[in-house]
């Protein structure tokens, strides 16, 4: 839950976890439910796993700005993850997460290459 104040009152937390107990813990599990971090959604779409996110907020102070907003909007678009911002979508979002099957994310790194060449180009 990190250092936040919320702290669960249905479900197993901790504050922090090590990288290698992290890496256990998301093998092990059925289903993820996170925020809309990248990093978080790519470990999941890699490992096969059903993943909700919700996005922080800058309006809760969690974000400088809503680009999990984005991340989110995004990756449920193309099928990749269940996305929620409210109880309502939380709730059926929960029902749906067991037989959710995300769709396989093929990454355009030849693509990605090419762009960021051409930036770099256009800079100097």
């Amino acid at each position: 839950v990190g250092a936040g104040r919320y702290r669960p009152l249905h479900c197993e937390f901790v504050d922090f976890l090590a990288r290698p107990e992290y890496e256990a813990r998301f093998a092990r599990a059925s289903a993820v439910v996170s925020h809309a971090g990248i990093g978080t959604i790519a470990t999941a779409l890699k490992a096969g796993k059903p993943i909700m996110v919700m996005p922080r907020k800058k309006a809760h102070g969690e974000l400088v700005d809503d680009h999990q907003a984005l991340t989110a909007e995004r990756f449920a678009a193309l099928g990749h993850v269940l996305a929620f911002s409210s109880r309502a979508e939380f709730e059926a979002g929960m029902r749906r997460l067991p037989g959710f099957v995300p769709a396989p994310r093929h990454a355009k790194a030849e693509g990605i290459a090419r762009a960021i060449g051409t930036l770099l180009n256009q800079l100097c």
